[in-house]
Formats: structure tokens, C-alpha cells, sequence
């Protein structure tokens, strides 16, 4: 504890914007005037449809299914960030599910075309 009461010059000390009272950090209310503080911003969250979509991209090398869901879910997942007005971030991930599906759908296709390739040709 510094001599100054615990002082450091590092403390910020926020003041009321209408009386100009010293605040209680963490208050939701001047406690001098009543009136509201503004409150500290709301944290950001992660997109939940876009970790599905990252998962099923990644899964979609196994399963034709999961890459048209990855595309689906990754879609849904990009509409509904960009109408979240930033409170929800996540939208690299939906991409990448994406683009993860739709390598595996290729992949899909190429081994398939192979295989048919080799069964007429084995006639």
C-alpha cells in the first residue's frame, strides 16, 4: 500500500457526467445525483450455428451429408452474425465450415467419378 491511502497513479477515477460526484466502480448509479451511469459494454459471444458449421465442414470428408449440412448451418450461421449488429462474432468460422464442405463435396464427387471410371472400365 502506497503512503497516499493506497493511491496509484495508475487508478482511474471515473465522475458523474452530471454532478461530477466521484463513482463506486462497478455502480450502476451515481450515488450522489441517482443518475445512470453508463454501462460497460456487452462482451461478445460466439456464434453457435458457426462452430456446427466448422465441425461439420471438418466432418464432411467422411459424410456426404454433413458437407450440404455444413453449408447450410455455415449460411444461416453468416446471416445471423451479420444481423447481430457485432454482438456475436464468428463468421471466419462459418466460412471455414464452409469452405472445408465444399472441398469435401469436391472430394466426394472426384472419388466418385473415379470409381465409376474404373467399374467401366473393367468391362
Amino acid at each position: 500500500m502506497s503512503a497516499s491511502g493506497g493511491y496509484t497513479p495508475d487508478t482511474q477515477v471515473r465522475h458523474c457526467h452530471q454532478c461530477g460526484a466521484a463513482l463506486v466502480a462497478g455502480g450502476a448509479y451515481c450515488w450522489n445525483c441517482a443518475s445512470v451511469v453508463a454501462a460497460p459494454a456487452p462482451r461478445r459471444q460466439a456464434n453457435v450455428n458457426a462452430i456446427v458449421a466448422l465441425a461439420l465442414g471438418g466432418s464432411a470428408f467422411g459424410c456426404f451429408p454433413l458437407g450440404i449440412a455444413a453449408l447450410v448451418v455455415g449460411t444461416k450461421a453468416r446471416n445471423e452474425i451479420a444481423a447481430s449488429d457485432g454482438r456475436e462474432w464468428g463468421a471466419e468460422l462459418a466460412l471455414a465450415g464452409m469452405i472445408l464442405a465444399g472441398v469435401g463435396l469436391l472430394f466426394f464427387v472426384a472419388m466418385l467419378l473415379l470409381q465409376l471410371t474404373l467399374l467401366a472400365a473393367g468391362e
